[in-house]
């Protein structure tokens, strides 16, 4: 008796034992993860302490396998529409939610875009229609060179304002305003002549004043797009400013990471490629794609400093989240494309509303007597 009292004992003892070690080793590793990842997460962030906390809440909200986080629809945004980024197609995104849920959009007095006649054309409160007064605004997504306060003046009233933009790879950028803009015909060389040349005396937008080279800092608000100080301090500042740096070359994943910025719906993030060319197949030749790359290395710090940061998110958010969220959003695509009889089509062929301005462009046939379907293509 004794000795089966004591096989119990050493039973019960080794069990505890078991349980306890099984017990620590599991808080030890969650407490790890989270260190490791708080730890990279300022490593790579450096001071912007607002962000890292959001994140590193969000990726708790995920690791813990609660319930998405409740939250409430942001409706004051301004998304800096940089140039030849997609940018159209998201314009559209914001277009549709604004019409939805009946918000003022930031609208210029004359024409579709914020530019100022002089050599400071960034955007200035003087640009608005003056007939709106005092109106409480809600949406600004049209092209206009950023400048945050002038923004903040325009966009102060009520919550606070959610600011978001589109960056591309630098050369992509440069090759598809080349040919959007028949920039051949108006220096009068090749994009692989204007390479070899080095730009030269041609990139100081004395040809055409809005579109140039590194255009995302341009577009950004900084003139200086050469000076290495200045370049790393708007970098800075587009990282305290901005809430979400998309990535154009990671569409669909950006469109995840806005949804879940802005508290949206899939339906409200579903989308279709405007005012693209018929064939944006890479047709540089790998000697002008490396000559450009050095003509655009100033775009290539603002570039390679958000993409790095967007894959880090991406590690915070979860590949099998990523994918689950992709399939809803790709579900409700596809619902849509369904329901608006939607078919790509020609941009020379089509007609009225559905016809988009601009050379070699493809756009969209869609079912015109449903005003969701025509909003699609706006």
């Amino acid at each position: 008796l004794p000795t089966l009292r004591t096989k119990y004992i050493n039973w019960f003892i080794a069990w505890f034992v078991t349980i306890s070690f099984i017990v620590y080793m599991s808080n030890n590793i969650d407490r790890k993860i989270e260190r490791f990842i708080y730890k990279n997460t300022t490593e790579n962030l450096g001071e912007n302490n607002l962000k890292v906390s959001s994140m590193y809440t969000r990726y708790k909200a995920i690791l813990d396998n609660t319930t998405e986080v409740q939250c409430e629809k942001k409706k004051k945004i301004v998304f800096l529409k940089t140039h030849k980024c997609a940018s159209s197609s998201l314009q559209n995104i914001f277009f549709r939610f604004g019409e939805k849920y009946q918000l003022n959009f930031v609208l210029p007095a004359g024409g579709h875009q914020f530019y100022g006649k002089g050599e400071d054309n960034r955007f200035d409160a003087s640009m608005l229609d003056q007939r709106a007064g005092s109106l409480p605004y809600s949406i600004l997504c049209v092209h206009a060179r950023w400048d945050y306060q002038e923004m903040e003046n325009v966009m102060k009233d009520g919550q606070r304002t959610t600011y978001i933009t589109m960056l591309r790879d630098p050369v992509d950028v440069f090759e598809s305003q080349w040919e959007y803009y028949n920039h051949e015909k108006m220096y009068g060389m090749s994009i692989d002549d204007f390479a070899a040349a080095g730009g030269g005396n041609l990139t100081d937008r004395k040809v055409d004043k809005r579109i140039g080279k590194n255009q995302m800092l341009w577009d950004l608000g900084l003139d200086e797009i050469d000076d290495e100080e200045k370049v790393k301090q708007k970098i800075k500042d587009v990282d305290d400013k901005f809430e979400l740096v998309m990535i154009l070359e990671r569409f669909e994943e950006s469109l995840i990471m806005m949804k879940n910025e802005l508290c949206w719906d899939y339906s409200e993030i579903t989308s279709l490629k405007l005012n693209a060319r018929k064939s944006e197949n890479n047709r540089l030749k790998e000697s002008t794609r490396l000559l450009l790359k050095e003509l655009l290395k100033s775009d290539y710090k603002l570039y390679n400093h958000f993409l790095e940061l967007f894959h880090h998110k991406l590690e915070v958010f979860g590949k099998e989240k990523m994918e689950e969220e992709l399939n809803k959003l790709s579900i409700a695509n596809n619902e849509i494309s369904s329901q608006c009889s939607i078919s790509l089509t020609e941009n020379k062929k089509l007609r009225g509303d559905l016809q988009w301005w601009g050379p070699g462009l493809m756009g969209y046939n869609v079912d015109i007597e449903k005003e969701e379907c025509k909003l699609m293509v706006i």
